[in-house]
């Protein structure tokens, strides 16, 4: 019965024989797309691509280019902000980080790193700095690190004692507790006994982040009262 009601169907409406040729056409131009996607993520990822981002400030007025690498075999990173104006660096532009860890709860935290903090009071001891301080900027061999190529470079080697997942932020500090996070980069690693067994390289946050900026300034000891308020989003140019 079934043969014979197709074989009438499709006297009576010629695109129904055509209709499973038409459903594996289009189901072989979704597998295409699919894999061409994870070719392009791959490309971006693993093939040592990278990124360039318009930064533009609270007031959508583009502000220069972030320059995003992929993450080192041993999950350190090296982010770069272009500018026509590096007498901000270290004051009105800063580099914050949020940092989670996958084996200890109270995350996220901002992650305070070596060599102190435009945020008052902090400390760390990350081998590479985030988060610079003036006696950093007067040091010749930090520096030529933090400016090289002439742009402003945000540098991290997580420790390989647990997983992490960052946001970082390029940040334009407008006040003793205000500040306007510009641009975000999400990225991580991985750790299997202290062993990197993933890189997760950075991607454009298209938007807001997705923590608590006032709460983790308080948990971090940067206290309360703060205004965060997040600027446009960020365009690829």
């Amino acid at each position: 019965m079934e043969q014979s009601y197709a074989s009438t169907r499709s006297q009576l409406d010629p695109g129904f024989a055509r209709k499973p040729l038409f459903r594996i056409i289009v189901s072989l131009f979704l597998v295409v797309a699919v894999l061409l996607s994870g070719m392009a993520k791959v490309d971006v990822a693993e093939l040592g691509g990278g990124l360039t981002l318009s930064v533009v400030d609270e007031a959508g007025i583009e502000v220069g280019s972030l320059e995003t690498r992929t993450l080192g075999v041993d999950g350190s990173l090296k982010l770069g902000y272009k500018s026509g104006r590096p007498e901000t660096y270290g004051s009105e532009f800063q580099w914050w980080q949020l940092a989670e860890r996958d084996d200890r709860p109270g995350y996220p935290r901002i992650d305070p790193q070596s060599g102190g903090s435009g945020l008052p009071g902090a400390r760390g001891e990350d081998e590479d700095p985030a988060y610079y301080s003036a006696v950093d900027y007067k040091n010749p061999e930090l520096a030529a690190r933090i400016f090289e190529g002439g742009a402003y470079w945000l540098l991290d080697r997580p420790s390989h004692d647990s997983g992490f997942h960052f946001e970082s932020w390029l940040v334009h500090r407008t006040g003793p507790k205000s500040a306007h996070p510009l641009l975000g980069i999400s990225w991580g690693i991985t750790v299997r006994a202290g062993e990197v067994v993933g890189r997760h390289h950075p991607q454009p946050i298209l938007g807001r982040s997705r923590f608590d900026w006032a709460e983790s300034l308080r948990i971090s000891g940067f206290g309360t009262g703060w205004s965060i308020a997040m600027a446009h989003r960020p365009q690829l140019p």
